[in-house]
């Protein structure tokens, strides 16, 4: 029972302050002791560049907001490499899940979640380049040269569930010559 009511009082927190950023929860439990936690919500998708300089985003949409899988995401970007981009990539991929206010790195799992690789380039040169990156011209395999690249809105479907709902942090950090070419961090909510 004390469970129930603990979700049905954080489910009505959260929908009440559904624009804060972060909620401060008090509740009194079955003993009455003072239950204290917080939340940081994930209000929305967001974006940044996080260090190098020899790649980017200039701009970047990911919708619908909340993400809903399976489904279809809606993405468009623009890129930019100011250097030629080639291999060996060292990659470093962190995914988050918020849980309780707090963000719980998601192990590396047949090589997904939170993990390093070797080479970000030999992973391209296995994987199927799709469709609205080829339309638009965007290459999906090293090296990159310099250039600039727009992906218009385009579909991508999702034909499975790989997220739980809730909220979650990603960042991706791409390595060359032993300095950091690129990174990209993210924060973005599943229905």
């Amino acid at each position: 029972m004390y469970k129930t009511q603990l979700f049905v009082l954080v489910l009505t927190v959260c929908s009440t302050f559904a624009v804060a950023r972060v909620v401060k929860v008090h509740i009194h439990d079955q003993d009455d002791k003072v239950v204290q936690f917080t939340m940081n919500r994930v209000e929305s998708f967001t974006w940044k560049n996080c260090g190098g300089n020899g790649f980017g985003v200039s701009d970047l949409s990911l919708t619908p907001d909340p993400l809903e899988f399976p489904g279809t995401i809606h993405l468009a970007m623009k890129a930019y490499f100011n250097t030629t981009i080639q291999s060996p990539l060292p990659t470093t991929l962190l995914i988050e899940k918020e849980i309780e206010g707090k963000y719980i790195k998601i192990p590396c799992i047949d090589n997904f979640g939170s993990c390093t690789y070797d080479d970000l380039c030999e992973l391209l040169d296995e994987a199927n380049c799709p469709d609205p990156l080829v339309k638009a011209g965007i290459p999906c395999q090293c090296p990159f040269k310099p250039a600039q690249y727009t992906l218009p809105t385009s579909d991508f479907d999702v034909e499975t569930s790989f997220f739980p709902s809730g909220g979650y942090h990603m960042k991706g950090s791409i390595g060359m010559n032993g300095k950091t070419a690129g990174c990209l961090e993210i924060f973005f909510s599943v229905a």
